[in-house]
């Protein structure tokens, strides 16, 4: 009797995120609504071929975030083919607040660009203000091996978990009320592996 009140407490829980990140979010497919696509997403696994990309900032590409610490989660910022590269990397200092952040050190940052352009990437880094790492995608495998993941750029903003299943899509730098939602399940998260611990 307990366990079917907590599981449909979660249930609840579950679908109070979904329908607060679909209004969060202000785009739609064609064909589909932003919850549509949410409930899409979530719960999918997503495949991250980090040896099939090239590491700029190989000091910190060496060590954490990209060591596959089993118990870590995940937050993916994709920039794909289509986006202006040097625009995107201009904006990108807007997570160093977020990178200092205690409870964020949780979680392993992948900021990665889709581009064949691998020389000029090296040159915008440089002059970048990021204090991380990004990967360069010079194949597209990135989406090749995620093809369900949609075009539009909000969707490219993801949180996985230790299996790399996506728990969260949105972009936490441009939107307070999917922040808070970002961190009220980081929060629960870090506290339900601590209790598994215990």
């Amino acid at each position: 009797m307990r366990t079917n009140i907590i599981r449909i407490a979660l249930l609840v829980f579950f679908f109070m995120i979904l329908t607060s990140i679909a209004v969060g979010l202000s785009s739609c497919t064609k064909n589909k609504t932003v919850e549509d696509v949410l409930n899409g997403l979530i719960g999918k696994q997503i495949i991250l071929s980090k040896k099939s990309m090239v590491c700029l900032d190989n000091r910190q590409c060496e060590k954490s975030p990209y060591n596959d610490k089993a118990s870590s989660y995940k937050f993916i910022i994709f920039f794909d083919s289509t986006e202006c590269s040097s625009c995107r990397m201009k904006s990108l200092f807007e997570w160093n607040d977020y990178l200092n952040l205690e409870i964020i050190k949780q979680v392993d940052f992948y900021f990665i660009f889709a581009t064949k352009e691998l020389s000029y990437m090296k040159e915008l880094y440089r002059n970048c203000n990021l204090r991380h790492s990004i990967l360069v995608d010079t194949c597209n495998v990135f989406i090749s091996e995620n093809n369900f993941i949609p075009s539009q750029n909000v969707y490219h903003y993801l949180m996985l978990n230790h299996n790399n299943k996506i728990v969260f899509v949105g972009n936490i730098a441009e939107n307070k009320k999917l922040e808070q939602i970002f961190y009220s399940i980081l929060k629960k998260k870090i506290q339900d592996s601590h209790s598994n611990i215990n």
